[in-house]
């Protein structure tokens, strides 16, 4: 198989690196690439690129890169359950900063809603409301509104009172 063949080519380094990126859902930036792999990311998506596991495009931001589905599905079952717990948190994280910021694109839907499940999972619920509150600003640029309104309503209310306010502020009361 010519994914594998591309896979074994690869240092263990950049081996561990195409399974962190797995977790990415559709294109991302350099910045998740960072944000996933920490130091090296560079040099790792240098040598993914250059085995063709990962593609790179060019655009006015900057490049984007994104593994097709086979070889998404590949580095997934590559992925152990604590590896693959950190890059969901990691992910989680870079998309809930850059969402807050009000830094991400329309392509970054996937990612976001990825982060999302994953904190909802995770029953991390400041986080949860913290990035529902910043998808709803982004989702308004995105004709996106009813999905993210829904997904403030599907939120409970909080426990911790001191949350209450920004619950609130959130679904409009």
């Amino acid at each position: 198989d010519a994914i594998e063949a591309s896979y074994r080519m690869l240092s263990p380094q950049d081996q561990a690196a195409l399974a962190t990126l797995s977790v990415v859902e559709g294109p991302f930036r350099g910045a998740a690439a960072e944000s996933l792999l920490g130091s090296g990311s560079h040099e790792s998506l240098q040598a993914l690129c250059d085995q063709s596991l990962v593609q790179v495009a060019s655009d006015d931001e900057g490049q984007r890169f994104s593994l097709l589905g086979s070889v998404r599905a590949f580095a997934a079952a590559r992925l152990d359950a604590s590896s693959s717990f950190e890059a969901y948190q990691r992910l989680a994280h870079h998309y809930l900063v850059a969402a807050e910021a009000q830094a991400c694109a329309a392509e970054d839907w996937p990612n976001l809603m990825r982060a999302d499940a994953w904190f909802e999972e995770q029953s991390r619920k400041g986080e949860a409301l913290r990035l529902a509150q910043a998808m709803a600003g982004l989702s308004e640029r995105w004709g996106r509104m009813r999905e993210a309104l829904a997904r403030l309503d599907r939120l409970e209310p909080p426990s911790d009172a001191r949350e209450w306010a920004p619950w609130c502020t959130a679904r409009g009361r």
